[in-house]
């Protein structure tokens, strides 16, 4: 089975002992970067990573008025068409 997947992470690290607990790297490579850091100084680094993760679409709203709602409208004096949808008829 394939679905709509959407993957976002953010990524924030920093070295203990150069910024604090601030975050000096913000990159898609962060990580790699508090990594390359601590072997080059030795110095304590933190990385904090938060991976978002969207499972399929938006579903179409019917009742949205698109571009051929406006078309039509012009036919009727500019005066909107009704738009009717399910929820109009709970």
């Amino acid at each position: 089975m394939t679905r709509p997947t959407a993957r976002h992470r953010d990524i924030t690290a920093g070295c203990f002992v150069c910024h604090g607990a601030a975050a000096f790297w913000t990159s898609a490579n962060a990580q790699a970067l508090a990594v390359q850091h601590h072997d080059r100084t030795g110095h304590q680094t933190w990385c904090n990573i938060a991976m978002s993760v969207t499972y399929g679409s938006n579903a179409r709203d019917d009742c949205q008025i698109d571009i051929e709602d406006a078309i039509a409208s012009t036919r009727s004096g500019g005066r909107p068409e009704p738009v009717l949808c399910a929820a109009d008829d709970a």
